[in-house]
């Protein structure tokens, strides 16, 4: 997923002229100040859009989050498919809800 994430990241930070770049390194800039001062302001909401989609890629991807289940901590994806397994499909609805509802609310968060 780290991969992916990268790879929606990169245009972004492509798209930043290298003027900007050289313009610090003139001035003195070392690397972390022509990072933080430049480069992620600027690039700071396409990254965070590339790290959301991969949230909601992981939450809802079943196969990536039976590897992270323990008889301790039951995950929600999980629980819907052992529900829809069992034959209990109005309670897989009602944890896909939950599941919808969570993604849902940290979509919004990151685009305030």
């Amino acid at each position: 997923m780290l991969a992916f994430a990268l790879q929606t990241g990169r245009p972004t930070v492509a798209q930043i002229p290298g003027d900007i770049d050289e313009a610090a390194r003139m001035t003195g800039a070392g690397f972390l100040r022509r990072i933080g001062a430049s480069t992620l302001p600027l690039a700071s909401r396409s990254l965070i859009a590339s790290l959301l989609q991969c949230f909601v890629n992981v939450v809802s991807d079943l196969a990536i989050v039976v590897l992270l289940y323990t008889p301790i901590t039951p995950l929600l994806s999980v629980l819907s498919y052992r529900h829809a397994s069992d034959g209990l499909h109005q309670f897989a609805n009602a944890v896909t809800l939950v599941i919808l509802a969570i993604s849902t609310l940290a979509a919004g968060l990151a685009m305030l």
